[in-house]
């Protein structure tokens, strides 16, 4: 059985360079690694000033992306987002997502899941990030 969750997408856009800082501190935070501090920040994107970081950071923040504690270090945190439609999806089974269609052809003994999703051209209609999760 697949269960895909379609996550709401209620935060403010970010800028180039906010995103980029915010998937640095994605990939640590789910890799298992501690959050990063400031200086870790600036060391892995090549600025020198601590301001400039902490802004970036702020800017995140109030976006709706992350969350820190001021003044302490590693507390910085992933925002989890509501969700907001899941399906169940059994073998040979298909929803209907905007105009993408999403078919669940079979699931492999390895957890892979091969879909079929007709109507490529749409593929941008289906919200972004989607998560798909395996159940036994």
């Amino acid at each position: 059985m697949i269960t895909k969750m379609v996550e709401e997408v209620k935060r403010e856009t970010l800028t180039d360079r906010q995103y980029e800082v915010y998937t640095f501190i994605r990939n640590e935070l789910v890799s298992g690694r501690p959050a990063p501090t400031v200086r870790e920040l600036m060391d892995e994107f090549g600025t020198s000033s601590p301001n400039g970081m902490r802004g970036h950071l702020v800017a995140l923040r109030k976006k709706g992306w992350i969350d820190f504690q001021p003044n302490a270090k590693r507390s910085i945190t992933l925002v989890t987002k509501p969700v907001e439609n899941s399906y169940v999806l059994h073998p040979g089974e298909m929803i209907q997502i905007g105009d993408v269609s999403v078919k669940l052809d079979k699931v492999c003994i390895s957890g892979v899941a091969y879909l079929t999703i007709q109507n490529p051209d749409c593929i941008d209609v289906v919200p972004d990030p989607d998560v798909l999760l395996i159940e036994d």
